[in-house]
């Protein structure tokens, strides 16, 4: 892999540290690099047809807290589509991973950390980002879809990192001044609706469906663990 750092056409707020690449997996990379770079490291890999890019963090909080910020990252690429898209179209989840456009699948995070029991603060973890620009004939069928079929045509890869990179940091910020409430109030308006029972976010952002007197629990840690949205890199 090659990594640029200064020519590349991108402008990210200050406490980012830009590490381009010319091929590869921007998420693969970024753990890799995590344990000496450290936070605030963006790893991005110049394609057209797809935003590829991860960011390395250090948490201050347990693993079963700090995970969250899975969904965090999730609405900050939400954010940055309803900037920069269509008006009015609609952007939404699949629980906990998957990131939707007028119903569709563009996309997703990924999250990866250092080793640490639920109750450890990890030396880093890292949340990927991946959103599909353009549909390859492969993944043309109902579920899927690419933000160039979607309206977007007027977006380019480099505005998506730049507009993603400023909502994740205001989101980060606004969840270690208010909590996790408003970012879990924001998450769920943004669920896809399904049919049956009522459903909600825990506090550690565990899916709650009450489909009887006592809530079902669908576990976080379980579901990042493999994601069901990606595509090959």
């Amino acid at each position: 892999m090659t990594a640029q750092h200064s020519t590349d056409p991108i402008v990210l707020p200050p406490l980012y540290r830009l590490h381009a690449l010319r091929t590869g997996d921007a998420f693969a990379e970024a753990c890799a690099l995590a344990p000496r770079e450290g936070a605030g490291t963006l790893v991005w890999t110049r394609r057209a047809d797809r935003l590829d890019c991860a960011v390395v963090l250090e948490p201050e909080t347990p693993l079963a807290d700090a995970r969250r910020v899975a969904l965090v990252a999730l609405s900050a690429v939400a954010d940055a589509l309803a900037a920069l898209g269509p008006p009015h179209k609609p952007v939404g989840f699949h629980w906990p991973d998957t990131l939707l456009v007028d119903g569709g699948t563009v996309g997703g995070v990924r999250f990866a950390h250092a080793t640490a029991g639920e109750g450890e603060v990890p030396d880093w973890a890292v949340v990927g980002v991946t959103v599909r620009m353009s549909l390859d004939g492969d993944l043309a069928d109902k579920d899927r879809t690419a933000l160039y079929e979607e309206g977007f045509g007027e977006v380019e890869v480099p505005q998506l990192v730049e507009a993603f990179a400023r909502h994740f940091m205001a989101r980060l910020s606004d969840w270690a001044e208010e909590g996790f409430a408003r970012q879990s109030e924001e998450w769920m308006s943004r669920l896809a609706p399904a049919p049956g029972p009522k459903r909600s976010l825990d506090t550690t952002g565990d899916l709650l469906v009450f489909a009887g007197s006592k809530p079902e629990r669908w576990s976080l840690a379980e579901a990042l663990a493999a994601p069901g949205w990606t595509d090959a890199p």
